[in-house]
């Protein structure tokens, strides 16, 4: 790969707050690319990864792809504490509601050929 990007959010969650922006079954990136992904996160309110994967052909739009995913009847099984899971474009996953307050630290490194990484630091006010 010519890029890796390292993508580190910290957060401070409160009960109701969705851990990511989603909350449904979703991919990361593009369904028909090569993005790598390594995820590490600490914090009780954790990812949860589809147990089995019987995703054959799904639509291309993100939202048909959240309804035609939600269809599956997709077990979510989460991701242990302190450990890293690999994934990639293809792997469905969804966020959690938090059930209890705490900090998420969330370390993803992306592996590709067509996103320059930059630097930046984005803060909540």
């Amino acid at each position: 790969r010519k890029y890796v990007l390292v993508d580190m959010i910290v957060k401070d969650h409160r009960v109701g707050e969705p851990t990511c922006r989603d909350v449904r079954w979703h991919f990361d990136g593009d369904y028909g690319g090569t993005n790598v992904y390594a995820l590490w996160a600490a914090d009780p309110n954790r990812t949860e990864f589809a147990e089995s994967v019987p995703v054959l052909d799904p639509p291309s739009d993100r939202e048909s792809q959240n309804r035609y995913l939600e269809g599956l009847g997709l077990r979510g099984v989460e991701v242990p504490e302190m450990t890293v899971v690999t994934y990639d474009s293809r792997t469905p996953h969804r966020g959690v509601v938090c059930k209890v307050p705490g900090n998420r630290i969330f370390v993803r490194l992306l592996s590709t050929d067509t996103i320059k990484p930059k630097n930046f630091v984005r803060r909540r006010a």
